[in-house]
């Protein structure tokens, strides 16, 4: 097992199967990745928020694409979250039009956060009183699209992508279906904390290092979307255009996944969804794009 260092260095804001590795990585290898905040480096803790918002540029900054050996489409590619480290300031905004809620939002506001000194919770001048407990991760990982051409990274997709999980922490697993040969990973996007939905926009954006390993497996049946496993959850993720279509996606996956996992019959995978697992709203900040999911707790499956 080798360790490699990837620095952001050369980041991309465009999923483009196009694009050259800029690191070549053999299965079980561990990779620590620097990866810039949202903004690609340009903010500063004390900036105004008009100073911010005219350097801004859309998209995001992504470290990659990584080529994973050996991974070729129809595998599937595991990302094993070994940890993430943020940085010591971060930063949240909302703009009008933008988030959730953007025929409501008609202002620009900035707020700037400290990481405290154990890096446990985040402050800011802006809310005094309120603390934010620290659990960072990456709001975009993903694997190179199938086709041909240019795609923004704001939207999520069947390859991973803007998915913004926030538990997606160190210890767990995602699970990404492969499209070209490599993989060709991509990470960004770093916040310290975040709540289901992010709803103004904005998590509390950073920047990090993130340490994977990644493996591929091969000779299962294609995901349709990506999978991911914290310690006590299994999750289940469904990209769609509306709330409604997406967690119905999301729960016939999860119908699947018992059905094929843990050999339970359609009825009975549909029943335990209903009395042990949790609809999620993981991403609503690009409508009409959004992802949703199912999280089924381990313990209930523990003895089969």
């Amino acid at each position: 097992m080798q360790v490699q260092h990837v620095s952001s260095n050369i980041v991309h804001s465009k999923w483009n199967r196009s694009l050259e590795p800029i690191a070549t990585v053999s299965p079980d290898d561990v990779v620590e990745i620097d990866l810039r905040d949202t903004t690609g480096g340009f903010f500063q803790p004390h900036m105004t928020t008009r100073e911010l918002f005219s350097g801004m540029t859309p998209g995001h900054s992504l470290t990659g694409p990584i080529c994973v050996e050996g991974a070729m489409p129809g595998d599937t590619l595991v990302v094993r979250i070994l940890d993430v480290k943020n940085g010591k300031w971060g930063f949240s905004a909302t703009m009008p039009g933008k988030g959730f809620l953007g025929d409501l939002s008609q202002h620009q506001n900035l707020v700037t956060w400290e990481a405290n000194d154990d890096n446990t919770f985040a402050e800011s001048p802006s809310l005094p009183g309120v603390r934010v407990v620290i659990a960072p991760f990456c709001g975009v990982m993903g694997v190179a699209p199938a086709e041909d051409g240019e795609f923004s990274t704001l939207p999520p997709g069947e390859y991973g992508g803007n998915m913004d999980i926030k538990y997606l922490t160190k210890g767990s697993t995602l699970f990404l279906p492969v499209f070209n040969n490599g993989a060709l990973f991509s990470a960004g996007d770093a916040h310290m904390a975040q709540g289901d939905g992010e709803v103004c926009i904005s998590g509390i954006e950073t920047s990090a290092k993130v340490t994977l390993q990644f493996q591929v497996e091969k000779g299962k049946k294609r995901l349709p979307e990506p999978r991911f496993e914290t310690p006590t959850h299994f999750g289940i993720t469904a990209y769609s255009k509306t709330i409604d279509e997406g967690c119905k996606k999301a729960l016939v996956y999860a119908i699947s996944f018992l059905q094929e996992e843990k050999n339970l019959s359609w009825d009975s995978a549909y029943m335990l969804c209903s009395v042990a697992a949790d609809i999620k709203v993981f991403e609503v900040v690009d409508m009409p794009h959004v992802l949703c999911g199912l999280m089924i707790p381990k313990d209930v499956l523990s003895r089969m």
